[in-house]
C-alpha cells in the first residue's frame, strides 16, 4: 500500500505530506485548491513526462517521494529482491527529482534507477484510471488476461500453458535438429575425411611421449653402452685384488673385526653391508642393461615415421587426448547423420500427438472463455447502469488468426487444426479478444480504447474491477474524475462500489461529491492559502469531526447548517 506521499516545490505546492491508510482514501477540497495537482504528482512519480514548468517558481527542483509497504505481495518483493534492492523491511521508497537544469532523476530506496525501471515496477502494484491514463486494460492482450481472471476454472489455463510449453519445446527441438541435419549433411565429406585421417594413424594415449623416449634411447645406444662399461670399470678392473669393489669387501672385514671389540659398530656394519648389496645390485643391472642395448637403425626409422604422422595430426587437431575426443565426436556425428530421418520422424510423431492435445485443451479453453465473456457482458452492463451509464452496451468480441496448411505442417508457426482450418496458437491460447462498448443509446459498439471519456472510463474500470475484485492482484487503485456527470443516489452507488472494492485493494480517489467522500476510511482535504504574497497548498488528514464539517460544507456551502451537519453524519453512517 501507499503509506505517504511527499510533494516539494511542485507547481503551487511548496511542501505537502499526505498520509494514506488501508482501504478507501478520498481527497477532497475546493475547486482550484490543488486536488488534481496531487494526482499529477503521483502520475509524475510513476512515469509521466517531466517539465521544468512543473517546478514551483523560485525553487531549484521539484521532488515527489512516496513510501510503500508490501505485506501480502510477495511477487513484488521477489522482483525487487532479484534486482538487488534491499526489501528486508517490506518497504520501498520511490523518489523523482525534476531540476531546473538537466534531466529528471529517479531513485528506489536511494538507489538511482531509470524512469523506465520505475514504470516497469509500478505496473505490478498500481493502476491509475483517469482522463489521460494510457491504461494497460486498453491493450487487447491485457483484456484477455482480465477475462481469464474472471474464469473460475483456472486449471484449464494452467493445463493449456503446460501443453503449449511442451509442444513449443518439442517443435524447437525438431527445428534445431533440422538445421543441424542440414549443416551436418553439408559437412559429411569433411567429417569422413577427418575420421579416416585419424583412423589411419590411430594414435594411442601418451604414445607420442613413449615414442620420444624410445627414440632417445635408440639414437644414443653406443653412448649408453660406453657409459655402462665405464661404470662397471670403476668398480671392477682386470686385477680383482685391487678393484674398488674388492677393497670395499676388505673394508667390511676390518669393520667386522672392530665390532668384535666394540658393539658401537653394529649399526654401522649393518648399514655398510646394505650399501654393498645395493652396489652389487646396481652393478648387475648396469651390466645387464649394457648387454641388452641394441643399435637398430630400422626401428629408429620406424619410430621417426610414426612420430612424424602423430605430430602432423597434433598440429591440426591438438594433443592426442583431443584427437581421441574428436574421433569419438566424428563417429557420433556420422552415426547421427545416418539416423537423422528416423529421429526427426519420431519427433514429428510426438508433435502430431501434442498438437491434438493442444487442440483439445485450446477449444475447451475457448468455450470456457466464451461462456464467461457472456456472463461478464451482462454483469458489466448491470454494474454500469448502477454507476449512471444506463445506456451502456458491452461486447467481448472473439477472433482467431489463421495460418496456411504448409505453415501448420512444417511447424513454422505453432498452430492447431480445426474444422479444415489452421489456427495460430500462442502461450495464451487461440483467442484474440477485444472489449467493445457503447455508452450512448443507439450508437454501435466500438473498441473501448476509442470510445470513452475520462469520467466514464474511470467508472467502467471501477465496474470491471468490482466484478473481479477477489481475483485481481494489483494492490493500489487510483481513480480520477470518477464522479464526472453524476450526483445524488448514483454518486452514493459509486461510493459504495469503491468502498466494497477497497476490501481487496487500497483505493485512492479525488471527489467533489459528499456522497462519495462520506464513505471513505481516510479523508484528506486539500486547501490553498496565501502566505507572503504567494499562494501555497496544504493537506490535512481529517478527524471524524473535521470530516463531518467538510462534508457538511460540501452539502451547504461555507455557512454550515445543523441540518447539513446531520446529513453529513447520516451519509458517513451508511
Amino acid at each position: 500500500m501507499l503509506n505517504k506521499l511527499l510533494i516539494n516545490n511542485f507547481i503551487i505546492i511548496e511542501k505537502v505530506l499526505i498520509e494514506f491508510q488501508k482501504g478507501f482514501n478520498i481527497i477532497i477540497g475546493e475547486t482550484g485548491a490543488g486536488k488534481s495537482i496531487v494526482i499529477d504528482a503521483m502520475m509524475l512519480l510513476f512515469g509521466d513526462k517531466a517539465s521544468i514548468d512543473l517546478i514551483r517558481q523560485g525553487a531549484n527542483k521539484a521532488i515527489i517521494e512516496a513510501s510503500f509497504t508490501f505485506e501480502n505481495e510477495a511477487n513484488i518483493l521477489e522482483i525487487l529482491k532479484d534486482d538487488q534492492f534491499d526489501v528486508e523491511t517490506n518497504e520501498i521508497i520511490i523518489r523523482r527529482e525534476i531540476p531546473l537544469k538537466g534531466n529528471s532523476r529517479c531513485f528506489i530506496n536511494d538507489t538511482p534507477v531509470t524512469l523506465s525501471t520505475i514504470k516497469n515496477y509500478s505496473k505490478y502494484f498500481v493502476d491509475f484510471y483517469g482522463q489521460n491514463s494510457q491504461h494497460k486494460l486498453l491493450e487487447k492482450e491485457n483484456q484477455l488476461s482480465f477475462l481469464d481472471n474472471f474464469i473460475e476454472n483456472k486449471s484449464l489455463i494452467d493445463n493449456y500453458n503446460r501443453i503449449y510449453s511442451k509442444l513449443k519445446q518439442t517443435i524447437d527441438e525438431f527445428n534445431t535438429l533440422k538445421l543441424k541435419k542440414k549443416s551436418d549433411m553439408q559437412q559429411t565429406a569433411l567429417f569422413e575425411a577427418q575420421l579416416n585421417e585419424i583412423n589411419e594413424v590411430n594414435p594411442q594415449l601418451e604414445e607420442d611421449i613413449n615414442l620420444e623416449n624410445e627414440l632417445k634411447l635408440l639414437e644414443n645406444a653406443e653412448l649408453l653402452v660406453s657409459l655402462s662399461n665405464n661404470f662397471s670399470s670403476c668398480l671392477n678392473d682386470n686385477d680383482n685384488t685391487t678393484s674398488a669393489y674388492t677393497r670395499l669387501l676388505d673394508a667390511k672385514k676390518y669393520l667386522t673385526d672392530l665390532l668384535n671389540f666394540d658393539n658401537k659398530f653394529e649399526t654401522y656394519l649393518s648399514e655398510f653391508e646394505s650399501a654393498l648389496i645395493a652396489i652389487d645390485e646396481t652393478v648387475k643391472f648396469v651390466n645387464n642393461y649394457a648387454d641388452n642395448i641394441e643399435f637398430n637403425p630400422a626401428r629408429i626409422e620406424e619410430i621417426r615415421i610414426r612420430f612424424s604422422k602423430i605430430r602432423k595430426l597434433q598440429k591440426k587437431y591438438g594433443e592426442i587426448s583431443d584427437i581421441i575426443k574428436l574421433k569419438e565426436e566424428l563417429e557420433q556425428k556420422l552415426s547421427l547423420i545416418e539416423n537423422y530421418d528416423i529421429i526427426l520422424s519420431d519427433i514429428q510423431k510426438d508433435i502430431d500427438k501434442q498438437k491434438l492435445e493442444l487442440a483439445d485443451i485450446a477449444l475447451k479453453l475457448h468455450n470456457e472463455r466464451y461462456k464467461y465473456a457472456k456472463i461478464l457482458e451482462v454483469k458489466l452492463v448491470e454494474k454500469l447502469q448502477e454507476l449512471a451509464i444506463k445506456d451502456a452496451v458491452f461486447e467481448i468480441k472473439f477472433s482467431t488468426d489463421e495460418v496456411t496448411k504448409e505453415e501448420f505442417l512444417n511447424n513454422e508457426i505453432i498452430s492447431i487444426s480445426y474444422e479444415n482450418k489452421y489456427i495460430k496458437a500462442n502461450f495464451s491460447g487461440i483467442d484474440n479478444i477485444e472489449f467493445y462498448i457503447s455508452t450512448n443509446k443507439g450508437e454501435p459498439t466500438a473498441p473501448l480504447v476509442d470510445t470513452v471519456s475520462g469520467g466514464e472510463f474511470s467508472r467502467i474500470m471501477l465496474a470491471l474491477k468490482s466484478i473481479i475484485a477477489g481475483f485481481d492482484n494489483i494492490p493500489i487503485l487510483i481513480f480520477d474524475e470518477i464522479d464526472t456527470g453524476i450526483s445524488g443516489r448514483i454518486a452514493q452507488k459509486v461510493g459504495l462500489n469503491m468502498r466494497e472494492l477497497s476490501k481487496y485493494h487500497q483505493i485512492i480517489s479525488v471527489t467533489h461529491l459528499p456522497q462519495i467522500a462520506a464513505l471513505s476510511d481516510n479523508c484528506v482535504v486539500i486547501s490553498k492559502r496565501e502566505e507572503n504574497n504567494r499562494v501555497t497548498t496544504s493537506a490535512k488528514q481529517l478527524s471524524y469531526t473535521d470530516k463531518v464539517n467538510e462534508i457538511a460544507k460540501m452539502l451547504s456551502g461555507e455557512n454550515i447548517t445543523e441540518a447539513a451537519r446531520k446529513s453529513a453524519e447520516e451519509l458517513i453512517k451508511i
